[in-house]
């Protein structure tokens, strides 16, 4: 049984997890979290099934030397292809990032018509298609690989030109396929959702991934009774396996706060 004082375990190839972890400190504030950014195997996006579920088992045995009650993995490429594996092999509780965000955009889609954009692994994997078509056959799924976007993040260009003439081309088959709802089926992504935002129609909804994820996470800890009470008397874990340097900067960035203890 989950410890009721350990911590939110939460890895990523990068610096895309820290859209979960912002919204962890949102929805989870007395929460203390232990977050591993993978950044040797950036991006995990091009790696074979068998060699995600590797690096997944890596992260998780070095997370797990931590006291948890719970872990995120807050990658939708590692999510789709070694999550149900992972659920049996280790003794804790594991939550994707994949199943909250579907049930999300079949609450709110009214035509049924719904995008998911997400890395080419993610894609191949066909794991949000057949989610979406299991819970609503007549649905009609647009899936779209946008393999640069994870780099674009990682190297921290949200508002250079290039992020927007990506964007501008990856969304360009939506114009035909009327979508009312997407999917940011990456957790990189969400750090681009303003431009995303800004080349689709008013109406359409966007469902970001990591929020969902922690949404699900508070549900879980509160039917179980190990909501933290009281804020940490301990600071957050950041660790990093490439450079700490470009991590903290980022990072911090990202997060609005500076993030301080980053070890490799």
């Amino acid at each position: 049984m989950p410890k009721k004082k350990g911590a939110i375990g939460i890895f990523d190839s990068g610096v895309g997890g820290l859209t979960v972890v912002k919204a962890l400190e949102e929805q989870l504030p007395n929460e203390k979290f232990c977050y591993l950014a993978d950044s040797l195997n950036l991006p995990y996006g091009n790696k074979s099934a068998s060699d995600l579920e590797e690096i997944c088992i890596e992260n998780i045995n070095f997370l797990i030397q931590n006291p948890l009650k719970a872990l995120i993995i807050a990658c939708n490429t590692a999510s789709a292809h070694a999550y149900e594996s992972l659920k049996k092999r280790f003794n804790i509780p594991i939550f994707d990032v994949i199943t909250p965000s579907v049930d999300e955009a079949l609450k709110r889609t009214q035509t049924k018509k719904i995008a998911v954009l997400a890395t080419e692994s993610t894609i191949a994997s066909n794991l949000y298609e057949k989610l979406i078509l299991t819970r609503m056959p007549d649905a009609e799924v647009t899936s779209i690989a946008c393999p640069l976007l994870v780099s674009v993040v990682e190297e921290n260009m949200l508002t250079h030109q290039l992020s927007q003439m990506l964007i501008r081309q990856y969304l360009a088959p939506l114009e035909e396929a009327d979508v009312d709802v997407v999917i940011l089926g990456c957790t990189h992504y969400p750090l681009l959702e303003k431009t995303i935002k800004e080349e689709l129609p008013e109406h359409v909804e966007i469902i970001d991934s990591s929020k969902c994820s922690v949404l699900n996470l508070k549900e879980y800890l509160e039917k179980n009774a190990l909501l933290e009470k009281s804020k940490p008397g301990s600071d957050n874990l950041f660790f990093v396996s490439g450079s700490t340097d470009l991590f903290n900067k980022i990072g911090s960035s990202l997060l609005n706060q500076k993030v301080n203890s980053v070890k490799r």
